[in-house]
């Protein structure tokens, strides 16, 4: 199909679709509802560059829809042949992008991360947090086995993409697995301790000898994906340094922009650290650019260590001397009252949380218990968990700490794969796009106003020159042979001659 596009039109507006391998075509819908606050979100402090310098969100002036803004910029001729995948149309929107923008129009980081996510056919459920949230330790949870380093200091230090790798189990289990294909991706390092000490010397790298941080890959059989059926789609996870570390040497900024390219978020909260503006601003940067994503629970909050949280007393502020205990009332009481904080903290997002994308959670107990089932020894941390949580076993200790809870929705998201990895990457072209076309809009108005005034000025300068004719042409008309200046002083000069001079006189 060939359409003219005309260079000068810069605000098409086109609404996409997505069609498949199979060429069925289904609407995707972009954008819903708006934070019913009238409120603009202004960015600033952790997550103003992002706005400022890169990623600015379109939904300010889209109510409804997101549109694809073709801008047909082809060397030699105005006509082109448009792509008839989505693929394809993303692909050479990030190419036209790149070719005009020299970093200007989008920052080239965004443009290499959406081609790579667009290449690979890669959906990153990104796991981020402020700094000892427990986000490497919930991932360690969810491969049932220590695999990342944790520490009470920070730790992780740069992006770590997990992939799963699916298997067939052939005489061996799905956990067990988990622990046999651990591999670094692109490099021959196996075995989960080796990879565990070469990504903590890469974190020590990075925060003690100012190497470059850069993105590590990962490949495991991740257990809760074990029976998703995700076809040509590569599930990853993602596991980020702290969003409220300094950014001295740039740990920061990796997180911040990942952040922002994510299809599905994980967002780890201590619950030693609820209402922590760091995980506020977090949250309304991520509401800002994607406000979907709490409605299509696109988003889980994990509030971690549910075993250390009291509940405090409506009346004095002070712990419930009842909120150690772990009973089987206590606990639904904690997860109901972190909930409760949770909703408080994001009134302020100006879009509904859902309920249940509010999931509090042991991720040191279960990890815990599920290391006990495969055969590991009952650690003293471990009698202290069960002790704190009121439970006997490692599996209650694994049903009360949640994380089952978390899988199920991740399942969800991971069923749902196909479609999610298409509405990423067209959601984020699309900004692009109209990020593209906003440099453009401004760079126009500002020559439009650059030549206003060299105009202006050329204008004042003529105006000058003008007068300055005028002022010559009328002391050049005054000497003239004709002109009435000349005629009264050739008259003044004769009748001088005709007066006699006082010597004449005398003789």
């Amino acid at each position: 199909m060939a359409i003219a596009l005309d260079p000068k039109d810069l605000e098409v507006g086109v609404g996409m679709a997505i069609e498949d391998d199979e060429n069925d075509t289904w609407d995707v819908k972009l954008s819903a509802s708006e934070p019913d606050s009238d409120d603009e979100f202004e960015p600033n402090g952790l997550f103003a560059r992002l706005f400022k310098t890169g990623f600015s969100s379109t939904f300010k002036n889209q109510r409804k829809y997101i549109p694809s803004r073709l801008l047909g910029v082809f060397e030699h001729s105005s006509t082109a042949e448009l792509p008839t995948t989505i693929t394809e149309s993303c692909q050479l929107i990030l190419n036209i992008i790149r070719k005009y923008s020299n970093n200007i129009l989008v920052q080239e980081k965004w443009l290499n991360e959406t081609e790579y996510l667009l290449k690979n056919k890669v959906l990153t459920i990104g796991v981020f947090g402020s700094h000892k949230a427990g986000k490497s330790t919930l991932l360690n949870a969810l491969l049932h086995h220590e695999v990342l380093p944790t520490t009470v200091i920070n730790e992780t230090a740069f992006i770590l993409r997990i992939f799963h790798k699916p298997s067939s189990h052939y005489g061996s289990s799905c956990i067990e697995d988990t622990e046999q294909l651990l591999s670094m991706k692109k490099r021959e390092i196996k075995g989960r301790r080796v990879i565990q000490k070469e990504i903590r010397k890469r974190n020590v790298d990075v925060r003690e000898k100012a190497a470059t941080i850069s993105v590590d890959e990962l490949e495991a059989h991740i257990p809760f994906l074990c029976c998703c059926s995700t076809g040509d789609i590569n599930i990853v996870l993602l596991d980020t340094p702290g969003l409220s570390e300094s950014n001295d040497l740039g740990i920061f900024e990796v997180s911040e922009y990942q952040l922002m390219t994510c299809a599905v978020y994980v967002y780890v909260i201590s619950s030693q650290q609820l209402e922590d503006s760091i995980d506020t601003d977090s949250l309304r940067a991520i509401v800002f650019r994607d406000p979907n994503a709490f409605e299509e629970r696109r988003i889980l909050i994990a509030v971690t260590r549910l075993n250390e949280f009291s509940i405090k007393t409506s009346d004095s502020d002070s712990e419930d001397h009842d909120s150690s205990s772990g009973n089987d009332e206590e606990i639904p009481k904690r997860i109901d009252s972190i909930k409760e904080v949770i909703q408080r903290q994001c009134r302020c997002l100006g879009v509904p949380i859902p309920d249940d994308c509010i999931i509090p959670l042991c991720a040191i107990g279960a990890l815990k218990a599920r290391k006990e089932k495969l055969g590991g020894k009952r650690s003293r941390e471990m009698r202290k968990l069960m002790l704190e949580l009121d439970v006997s076993t490692a599996e209650e200790i694994e049903k009360v700490s949640q994380i089952s809870l978390l899988e199920e929705k991740l399942i969800e998201v991971a069923g749902n794969s196909h479609y999610l990895w298409h509405y990423n990457i067209v959601r984020d072209c699309t900004r692009y796009l109209d990020q593209a076309i906003r440099k453009l809009d401004e760079t126009r108005e500002e020559f439009r106003r650059t030549g206003k005034k060299f105009h202006d000025t050329v204008k004042e300068k003529k105006d000058i020159i003008e007068t300055f004719k005028k002022l010559v042409k009328s002391i050049r008309s005054k000497y003239t042979n004709e002109s009435e200046f000349c005629t009264e002083l050739e008259t003044a000069y004769n009748e001088d001659l005709m007066v006699p001079s006082v010597n004449t006189l005398i003789l």
